[in-house]
């Protein structure tokens, strides 16, 4: 994609790959809210080019028309949020791994330049530079990932690349749910096709083939777009402080009552946005739980759709919708509870709704009514004047007369069940990384193993100090010694000197390596098993070898030849992911080797030590892994099939057995078939472990995308809560290991 900006030297480009954009059908128009659910919405791919040029930053759409690449949509990146940018949950679009672009704020920020050109062209210039010194200050991606400002020209009005001077579309934009071109509206003046839309819906959804994409586009995206910086006068130095406000929502959708026994699918709305559904079979929902970070304001708040999928002869449409009352929760605390589900109220004002929908206590009452009615009708109980007076109400008080015959006159919103929710909102004040360094120093450097002391104060909160810790470390840029510390801590403290048991416990440097292989090893592992993985779950493999499990039709020595291939397949592409192995993972691998022989020394143990301590990591706790849950580590978007997911399985055993430098035994004889496999890997297992916890030859850089989750700032601002909020019992706990080493009493009252 460089070639299309061959003519400006000044302008490089960031990120370029295949991105599929959510398009809807011309007769069907764009739905802004349920696109995922509308009839004949479909992906259509792109050319995505991410390109910079001095202080200003694009995304790039472009199409392929016959011969020519034309110019299909440009975003302004530096005109956006980080909170603009957001990952589409997995169960939105199925298959795809996708993220959000929100444009509104693109969309405002051109109204006013359009007013005043020459002001708001100096304000963007100015927001620009914020945002390159704040990128800078938050230190989240390594520097040589490429920043927002350089010494070149700004390219003059941007016109002097684009493809083929004039400006031409193959398809109509306007039906793509939320592209812009040149940051405006689309217009029919513009496309060939005719166009009924008159203006672009407000939100860019785009996907990726595989995860580590998505996430590398993410993190280039936030990396160049403004973080949401907002100012407060300081009492002491009377100074501006800048600070930003990071939200998150963590809610779980249980199950309904009172809805009509029908399948139906349970959608979180976000500011009137599709964010997560669940799969289809309520009223119970086993696996609705979503997490969404780094939210902005919800000004429309956050509703819980019931929505009921087309039938034969029923229409697809929002059965009820609830309003989760985020502004009353109190952060940090989780509510669980029932919320009523309405029909026909504002927060599904934009929803289309379900045709046949009676209010919850009057479905299947119709009967019953029926027979009072002509009860009513035979004793002439009916008065005059009662029927009167209830022409006489008005239509929102008239809801439902049981005096009235069969006849229902429903008026809105009405309840239709309920729906039971647990919720939690967490709001985060997060300042200035120059606010937060005699913290990162007090943890990392002064005392590296604080960590452990804090862990073991705080067992229920162990796991999430570690790796809050450890992301803190990797935003620093000094997690390998980090790890290498805590490493050599547990080794003083270790008095089992098995080499097998060797990291195979959980411990804090266990968890420290799991949270980083997690954060910098996604684009690691897909690379060594996404492809075999990927091929196992399309095609359902069958290649089951346990004659517990075996059919009458199944022939076993198929399945092993079969089984023997895809482990063949799978073992190649590990061993050519060996030169993938990102360096911060080299670092860490080759700081724990040497940490490890030290402690072995010139002991037998040092020669399977120098390989099991690698293994234990790499297989034990990444790559077997993620052949078990491969949707958990963002290799498919969906989870495989029994008969795929036994398969993975048995190769999950093949690999770990390898890894473990041993075959298998006569705890599992039908799996000693394979043990010819094993035997033969074992000295390819050693090159490989060689090849990622070695310095020497070429490495690959940390790149944006790996650790596009890590946000240092963010994570000390939540550390330093979490002490806060106990620094009552850490000061007793203090205190006590104080009282317990000092030989008087007396030192223990000077403690603050």
């Amino acid at each position: 994609m460089s070639d299309l900006f061959a003519d400006n030297p000044h302008v490089s480009v960031l990120v370029s790959s295949v991105l599929y954009l959510r398009m809807c059908d011309e007769r069907d128009g764009w739905a802004p809210t349920i696109h995922a659910l509308a009839p004949r919405s479909r992906w259509q791919p792109f050319i995505g080019v991410l390109a910079r040029c001095a202080d200003c930053v694009s995304l790039f759409l472009f199409d392929i028309d016959g011969e020519m690449v034309v110019e299909a949509a440009e975003v302004d990146v530096c005109a956006l949020s980080t909170q603009d940018i957001q990952v589409v949950d997995n169960s939105v679009f199925g298959r795809a791994f996708s993220f959000s672009v929100n444009l509104e704020r693109v969309a405002r920020a051109i109204d006013a330049e359009s007013e005043h050109p020459e002001t708001q062209r100096a304000m963007v210039s100015e927001r620009r530079r914020a945002s390159a010194k704040s990128m800078h200050d938050r230190g989240n991606f390594s520097p040589g990932s490429g920043g927002m400002l350089d010494k070149s020209p700004r390219m003059a009005s941007q016109r002097q690349f684009r493809s083929a001077g004039e400006r031409r579309r193959s398809r109509s934009m306007g039906h793509i749910v939320g592209a812009t071109f040149q940051g405006q509206a689309m217009n029919n003046a513009t496309s060939s096709m005719p166009n009924k839309h008159t203006e672009a819906p407000s939100m860019l959804y785009l996907a990726t083939a595989k995860a580590c994409e998505r996430n590398t586009w993410v993190g280039h995206l936030r990396q160049h777009a403004q973080p949401p910086l907002m100012r407060a006068s300081s009492a002491e130095s009377r100074a501006l402080l800048q600070f930003r406000v990071e939200r998150s929502l963590w809610i779980k959708i249980h199950e309904a009552q009172g809805l009509p026994r029908t399948h139906t699918v349970a959608a979180v709305m976000l500011d009137g946005h599709l964010a997560a559904q669940s799969d289809e079979g309520g009223p119970r929902w086993d696996n609705a739980s979503y997490c969404f970070g780094g939210l902005g304001p919800l000004r429309r708040g956050v509703q819980v759709a019931v929505w009921q999928r087309a039938r034969r002869g029923a229409d697809a449409g929002v059965v009820g919708c609830c309003h989760v009352p985020v502004p009353m929760l109190q952060r940090g605390h989780v509510y669980d509870g029932w919320y009523p589900l309405t029909y026909g109220d504002a927060a599904s004002a934009d929803l289309p709704l379900a045709a046949g929908v009676r209010p919850a206590r009057h479905r299947g009452a119709a009967k019953r009514l029926a027979k009072r009615s002509q009860s009513f009708k035979s004793q002439g109980t009916v008065s005059s004047q009662s029927a009167s007076a209830t022409a006489a109400m008005p239509r929102a008080v008239r809801r439902f007369d049981s005096s009235a015959e069969v006849g229902i006159v429903q008026s809105f919103p009405f309840r239709v069940g309920d729906v039971r929710i647990q919720v939690r909102y967490d709001e985060t004040v997060v300042l200035g990384n120059a606010y937060y360094q005699d913290v990162s120093a007090l943890l990392l450097d002064t005392d590296p193993t604080l960590i452990s002391k804090l862990a073991a104060m705080h067992p229920l909160s162990a796991d999430w100090l570690v790796e809050t810790a450890t992301k803190i470390a990797i935003a620093r840029g000094n997690v390998d010694g980090w790890i290498e510390s805590l490493v050599c801590h547990e080794m003083a403290l270790r008095q089992e000197r098995d080499p097998t048991l060797l990291f195979r416990g959980t411990s804090v440097s266990t968890r420290a390596i799991d949270t980083l292989m997690k954060v910098a090893g996604l684009d690691f592992v897909d690379r060594l098993i996404g492809d075999a993985v990927r091929n196992i779950a399309d095609n359902e493999y069958a290649c089951e070898v346990d004659p517990m499990r075996l059919g009458d039709s199944d022939n076993i020595d198929v399945h092993w030849k079969a089984l023997l291939r895809l482990l063949q397949l799978l073992w190649q592409g590990i061993e050519r992911g060996a030169r993938e192995c990102p360096s911060i993972l080299r670092r860490t691998f080759a700081s724990i080797r040497s940490a490890t022989q030290a402690f072995y020394g010139d002991s037998s143990s040092v020669v399977q030590v120098r390989y099991s301590c690698i293994s234990s990591f790499v297989f034990l706790r990444l790559v077997c892994p993620a052949m078990l849950s491969p949707r958990a580590f963002g290799l498919v978007a969906r989870a495989p099939s029994a008969q795929a997911l036994r398969t993975l399985t048995l190769l999950a055993k093949g690999i770990q057995c390898t890894a473990n430098l041993s075959d298998f035994t006569a705890k599992e004889p039908h799996m000693q078939p394979m043990n010819g496999f094993v035997q033969h890997c074992i000295p390819r297992l050693k090159l490989f472990i060689d090849a990622i916890s070695t310095l020497d030859g070429p490495q690959i850089s940390d790149r944006p995308g790996n650790l596009w989750t890590v946000d240092g700032a963010h994570e000390l601002a939540v550390f330093c809560a979490f002490i806060y909020a106990k620094r009552s019992h850490i000061r007793e706990s203090l205190t006590a290991e104080l009282c317990a080493d000092s030989p008087s009493p007396g030192h223990c009252t000077t403690m603050p």
